[in-house]
C-alpha cells in the first residue's frame, strides 16, 4: 500500500557455516557436498565454509530454496548475494568437480594453481551457466518476478568468487545488478565508481545499480554529507540509482 517492494535476498548463498558452525548440520549430513582447496581441506574464506557449488545436488538446492519463496510468496523479487551464485576460486579440487574437471578436459587434472587463468574460466563458466538457469526456472515459475544480483566489483568478483557478473549482464540473465562499492571516504569511493563505469556500457546502466555502504555492525554509520556525495557521483557517472548497505 505504501508503494514499496519486496525482494528475497539469498543472502547466505552456497556457504554452508560461519567459523564455529563449520562441522555443524549440513557438513554433517552430507559431507560430499563440502568444497575443498587444492590440499583437500575444507574451502573456507574471510570466515565462511562453502560447499562445492559446481555439484548439481547442491545447485539443486538452492534452486529448490529460491522457487519455494517465487510460488509461496508475493516477493517482487528475488537476489543473488556475492555467495550466489559463486565460489571461491581456491575451490574446484572435490571428488566431484576433479571428475568432471578430467571429463572435460581429455583426462587431464586440474592445475595445482587454483588462480590459473583457464581454470577461473571454466569455473565461473559454470556459475553462468546456473545463473541463467536459475533466472529461467524463475520466470517459468512467475514471470513478472525480478531476478538480481549484487556481487563485488570486476574483475575482482571473478579472480576471487568466480562472479563474471558482466556475462549475466550481456546474455540477458540478470534483471538488475548492484556491484558492491563498498568504501569509505568519497575519493576510494569516486575511485572505484570510476572502475564500473569503464566496464558498464551505456546500454546496460538502466540494470547496474552501484552499492553504497551505509553502516557496518556497531561501528559504523556513513555521514549524511557522504551519503548525498556519493549518490551525486552515481548520477555524474550516468547511473541512475543506487542500493543501501544496509
Amino acid at each position: 500500500k505504501a508503494g514499496l517492494k519486496v525482494h528475497a535476498w539469498f543472502e547466505f548463498g552456497f556457504s554452508y557455516g560461519y567459523k564455529d558452525s563449520a562441522n555443524k548440520g549440513w557438513l554433517q549430513k552430507y559431507p560430499e557436498w563440502a568444497g575443498r582447496n587444492a590440499k583437500g581441506e575444507l574451502l573456507q574464506k574471510n570466515g565462511f565454509f562453502w560447499w562445492n557449488a559446481i555439484n548439481p545436488e547442491v545447485q539443486q538446492l538452492l534452486t529448490e530454496l529460491v522457487l519455494e519463496v517465487v510460488k509461496n510468496y508475493k516477493v517482487d523479487g528475488i537476489q543473488g548475494d556475492d555467495r550466489l551464485p559463486a565460489m571461491p576460486a581456491e575451490g574446484g579440487y572435490d571428488n566431484y568437480t576433479i571428475a568432471l574437471y578430467k571429463k572435460d578436459h581429455k583426462g587431464a587434472t586440474p592445475p595445482a594453481n587454483a588462480k590459473d587463468s583457464a581454470f577461473i574460466n571454466w569455473k565461473a563458466g559454470k556459475f553462468n551457466a546456473f545463473g541463467k538457469a536459475l533466472y529461467t526456472a524463475v520466470k517459468k515459475t512467475r514471470k513478472e518476478c525480478l531476478v538480481t544480483w549484487a556481487p563485488s566489483l570486476y574483475p575482482w568478483s571473478k579472480e576471487q568468487y568466480l562472479q563474471d557478473w558482466p556475462a549475466w549482464v550481456a546474455g540477458g540473465y540478470a534483471d538488475m545488478v548492484f556491484p558492491q562499492l563498498y568504501r569509505y571516504d568519497i575519493k576510494a569511493y569516486e575511485r572505484i565508481l570510476k572502475e564500473l563505469d569503464a566496464i558498464v556500457p551505456t546500454s546496460y546502466k538502466n540494470k547496474v545499480f552501484p552499492g553504497i555502504l551505509t553502516s557496518l555492525g556497531d561501528g559504523y554509520r556513513v555521514k549524511p554529507e557522504l551519503l548525498q556525495q556519493m549518490m551525486e557521483l552515481n548520477r555524474k557517472y550516468g547511473f541512475k540509482g543506487e542500493v543501501w548497505f544496509y
